[in-house]
């Protein structure tokens, strides 16, 4: 039977912000001559509004949303669960291994081995196959090829077509998250994995898992706008 599923990734970027000299707070994307950085001012981050799972889901003010299923059940991992944190730039492998284990959660079992991913399978496979440096962010070419080579590697008998999207209707994306199918995107200094959609106060948002190991920061609401050109779908056969 065909199964499909897509997820989109648009990329931006920025420059490093660190902690110290040399750990970055949250990874950050680079700019590249193919991709363009998103404009605006949104707190926090310059991109979004971080929430706890609480906040999240107090509809106050909430006019529609929607989730993927088992959104908030499957295993979720850090940027900070994996060695390669202390490098920086590590939020490109992070999210697809959350994709991959959302994946795993709703049926696709032969995407990984065992029930966890390990330290050793994020660096020697997930890192390998996304092209993972740790001078340099996450390019998305590299996050979308490397989700293929990961899956169609671990569950051999499915196949991945990657497409570009150059716009994406609001309905369109609704469409796919309530078809249970979510998205990675990137704005300007960090990819997130979108689980599902809000308009809340009137404003369309993507809701996303950002990876980050902060309660209070877990989720977070990411403006929709059509302005991403350079987003890439992936489909599973």
């Amino acid at each position: 039977m065909k199964k499909l599923i897509c997820c989109i990734l648009a990329i931006t970027c920025l420059t490093a912000c660190f902690v110290s000299s040399s750990i970055p707070v949250y990874a950050v994307e680079n700019l590249s001559n193919i991709e363009t950085a998103r404009s605006g001012s949104i707190i926090p981050d310059a991109e979004g509004y971080a929430l706890s799972y609480t906040q999240l889901t107090n509809y106050n003010g909430v006019t529609e949303y929607g989730y993927i299923n088992n959104w908030n059940n499957f295993r979720q991992y850090y940027t900070t669960d994996f060695n390669e944190y202390a490098y920086g730039n590590n939020c490109g492998p992070t999210q697809v291994a959350n994709l991959l284990s959302y994946y795993k959660s709703v049926g696709y079992i032969h995407v990984f081995p065992n029930d966890i991913i390990t330290q050793s399978f994020y660096t020697n496979t997930i890192c390998d196959a996304t092209n993972y440096r740790t001078n340099i962010a996450m390019n998305l070419n590299d996050a979308a090829n490397g989700f293929k080579e990961v899956f169609e590697d671990g569950a051999d008998y499915y196949s991945v077509t990657i497409s570009n999207e150059l716009s994406l209707s609001w309905n369109n994306f609704k469409s796919l998250i309530n078809s249970n199918k979510p998205l990675i995107i990137s704005t300007q200094s960090h990819m997130y994995f979108v689980l599902g959609y809000q308009i809340r106060s009137g404003i369309k948002y993507y809701v996303c898992y950002t990876a980050w190991n902060n309660i209070s920061e877990r989720y977070a609401l990411i403006e929709y706008s059509t302005f991403y050109t350079n987003r890439k779908s992936i489909t599973i056969n």
